[in-house]
């Protein structure tokens, strides 16, 4: 799966869907704390919230909350 944030608050994903057939999606972006939600257009349901476990400048790694 691939998540490109873009700087003006939207988003594009790409990935494989439940039947292995690629989707992509596109929708809007925020960050609260270290959460970031997609929402309006998320690939898979919205919003889809994620914990920022780290981030620099080469890497973003997120963590899926369950918490919804």
């Amino acid at each position: 799966m691939t998540l490109d944030l873009r700087p003006d608050g939207t988003f594009a994903e790409a990935g494989l869907g439940a039947t292995d057939v690629p989707e992509e999606a596109t929708g809007i972006w925020t960050l609260e704390g270290d959460t970031i939600t997609l929402s309006e257009g998320a690939a898979q349901g919205v919003p889809r919230h994620m914990q920022v476990v780290s981030a620099d400048d080469d890497r973003l790694i997120l963590k899926r909350r369950d918490d919804g």
